[in-house]
């Protein structure tokens, strides 16, 4: 801020009429607030392979987050929607058998099967054998998505991923600014240099694939995101700056497309003010020493039920 008011005093120095002095803090950080360009998009369209693997590489490690169109075609989406709805449809029954108590939609519960952290906001892993097998073949086949992973967490041998669906029902509410994963103790993230992200930041431990199956709007809702919040540690909490500040990014799109962030990166679901269900299938790929422990519980939904991966 000193720095700001010395410069605007050298200008009035030179010049006939004197702009006054002043600025506005929105907020004091303990680390730089990246602040989004103007007009910035992050939907990487694909011309020749080569060059779109490099702009999409760099786009992810800059901003922790790229677009991506059409990663599945209509009959693929519908194929997965069923194996969704069956899975939705199977847990909600399981809930009700043995856990008559929980409020659906209302309470805040977390088990090893799904999870919900506010109303109408779930989050179901996948584990049928079917879901799994429909993501190693029309995804993980792909040789655009195995040449992203292998630029952004190194060799796809060395990977393995987590299925599940987040799914909001009519009437979600707004989720708070959160990050899925924490940077790793003792890993450096991008400091207070201009060029940090490149030279400084950690790689990527994990990286998530959103793929939603039906459209997202404004009326069914989407997730926005604060890109480049991946780069420092420092930055959770500070969800709210990135919307005073414009810097946010809207995760509208398509049935099928897709939407890669960094696992450190800020983010919340929108409302849901539609009266259909907002599913959209989420795949962690991950470093095989990375564990998830944060975002499920270690009970199952069934009592006694250890036998659950």
């Amino acid at each position: 801020v000193r720095q700001f008011l010395s410069e605007i005093s050298e200008r009035n120095d030179n010049m006939e009429n004197e702009i006054p002095p002043r600025c506005e803090i929105w907020a004091s950080a303990p680390c730089p607030l990246p602040l989004m360009p103007e007009g910035l998009s992050l939907l990487v369209e694909k011309n020749e392979e080569s060059n779109w693997l490099k702009t999409a590489t760099a786009t992810f490690q800059e901003w922790g987050l790229l677009m991506q169109s059409s990663m599945l075609n209509a009959d693929e989406i519908a194929e997965l929607r069923c194996l969704v709805d069956k899975a939705i449809t199977e847990t909600h029954q399981m809930i009700s058998n043995f856990r008559p108590n929980i409020k659906l939609g209302q309470d805040v519960f977390s088990f090893k099967e799904i999870a919900s952290r506010s109303q109408e906001r779930f989050d179901l892993r996948l584990l049928e054998t079917d879901a799994i097998r429909f993501v190693e073949r029309h995804v993980m086949k792909r040789l655009d998505v195995a040449a992203l992973l292998e630029e952004v967490l190194g060799s796809v041998e060395g990977l393995d991923f987590d299925l599940s669906v987040v799914y909001s029902r009519p009437g979600a509410e707004y989720q708070g600014w959160h990050a899925d994963g924490q940077h790793i103790s003792g890993a450096m993230d991008a400091g207070w240099s201009r060029n940090g992200w490149k030279f400084d930041l950690a790689s990527a431990y994990a990286v998530c694939l959103f793929i939603p199956l039906i459209d997202l709007n404004e009326e069914v809702g989407y997730t926005q995101f604060w890109p480049g919040t991946h780069r420092y540690r420092g930055l959770v909490g500070f969800g709210k700056v990135g919307e005073i500040a414009g810097s946010t990014y809207n995760g509208i799109c398509n049935a099928g497309d897709a939407i890669w962030y960094d696992y450190r990166c800020l983010h919340r679901g929108m409302p849901n003010f539609s009266t259909v269900l907002r599913p959209v299938v989420q795949i962690i790929f991950k470093k095989s020493w990375y564990m998830e422990k944060r975002n499920y519980g270690t009970e199952s939904v069934v009592p006694g039920n250890s036998g659950f991966a």
